[in-house]
C-alpha cells in the first residue's frame, strides 16, 4: 500500500479498489483480444491446448553497483547474521515457517511434474524478476536465512559467511532492483537464497499452480505486461503489453502478434 493510500479516506480507498478493477477488467478484454489476433495470425496454434497466464516485468537497466549499495548491504547481513544466534519472535518465526512451507510446498510439487517446473522458469526468466526489483539491500536475506546456511556450512564464522554473501556480488547489478539481481539472474546460487525467493511465484503462475493436474494444459500463452509485480495495482504506472510468447517445458517460443491496427506485439 502507498504512503497515499495510507492516509486516504474509507471513499478514497473504495474508489482506488473501483479504479484497480475497472483496469483488470480492461487488461482481461485486451489479453482476450491478443489471444484471438494469435489464433488468427499463428500458424496451427488453434490446434493447441493452452492456458493463458500474465506476468510482470523486471527492470532492465543496469548499473555498476556503487559501494554504498554494498556498505548497507554489508550491514544488513551482520545484522541478520547476529540475530541468527538468538530466538525470533513468535510474529517473525511464524512468517518463517510459513515461506519455509511454501518452498516445500513448490519442490513436492514440481518433483511430482518435472514440466511444470521447466516452464515456471522458463517464465521467470521472460518476466526478468518483476518479483526482485524490491529486494533492495537486504536481498529478502533473513535471520532464517543464516540460520540455514550455518546448518548447510556449519564450518564457517560468521565474518566467513557474511564474506561469502559479499564475493557473489556482481559489479554490475539491475538498477533500483535486489542487490544479487543481474540480467542473467540471481548472483547467488539457490541454496544461498532465502526462502522468500526460493519459494514465491508471482499471482497469477501460483493460480495456474493450483488448478488441477489434469485441468491444466502442458502448453502456456504467456502474456508479459510492463511494470514489475509490487505495481500491479498502482495506478500511475502502464500496464501494456510488452511480450507474448508460447511457453513449453522444452522451449520458449516468441510470438509477433499484430493487433487491429497492425501493430506488432
Amino acid at each position: 500500500m502507498t504512503r497515499k493510500l495510507l492516509h486516504a479516506t474509507p471513499a478514497e480507498r473504495a474508489e482506488h479498489r473501483q479504479n484497480i478493477a475497472e483496469r483488470k477488467a480492461l487488461e482481461e478484454r485486451e489479453n482476450d483480444t491478443i489471444v484471438r489476433h494469435a489464433l488468427e495470425q499463428v500458424s496451427r496454434l488453434a490446434e493447441q491446448d493452452f492456458d493463458v497466464v500474465v506476468i510482470p516485468s523486471g527492470y532492465a537497466d543496469t548499473s555498476i553497483l556503487p559501494d554504498e549499495r554494498i556498505q548497507k548491504y554489508a550491514e544488513h547481513l551482520r545484522k541478520v547474521t547476529s540475530e541468527a544466534h538468538g530466538s525470533s519472535d513468535e510474529s517473525r518465526a511464524r512468517t518463517h515457517r510459513k515461506m519455509r512451507q511454501l518452498v516445500e510446498k513448490n519442490e513436492a510439487q514440481f518433483a511430482a511434474e518435472p514440466d511444470l517446473r521447466d516452464i515456471s522458469n522458463r517464465m521467470c526468466g521472460m518476466c526478468g524478476g518483476g518479483c526482485c526489483a524490491d529486494g533492495g539491500n537486504a536481498a529478502y536475506i533473513t535471520s532464517a536465512t543464516i540460520k540455514r546456511e550455518k546448518k548447510r556450512q556449519p564450518g564457517l564464522s560468521d565474518e566467513d559467511l557474511v564474506q561469502a554473501y559479499l564475493s557473489r556480488l556482481s559489479s554490475q547489478t539491475i538498477t533500483n532492483a535486489c542487490i544479487n539481481q543481474t540480467t542473467t539472474g540471481c548472483a547467488l546460487p539457490t541454496e544461498m537464497r532465502s526462502d522468500t525467493c526460493n519459494g514465491f511465484h508471482c499471482d497469477t503462475l501460483n493460480a495456474w499452480h493450483d488448478r488441477p493436474r489434469e485441468e491444466r494444459a502442458n502448453t502456456v500463452f504467456a502474456i508479459q505486461r510492463s511494470g514489475t509485480y509490487s505495481e500491479r495495482n498502482d495506478l500511475t504506472r502502464s500496464r501494456q503489453i510488452v511480450k507474448v510468447a508460447l511457453v513449453k517445458a522444452e522451449a520458449l517460443v516468441p510470438l509477433t502478434v499484430k493487433n487491429a491496427r497492425g501493430q506488432h506485439q
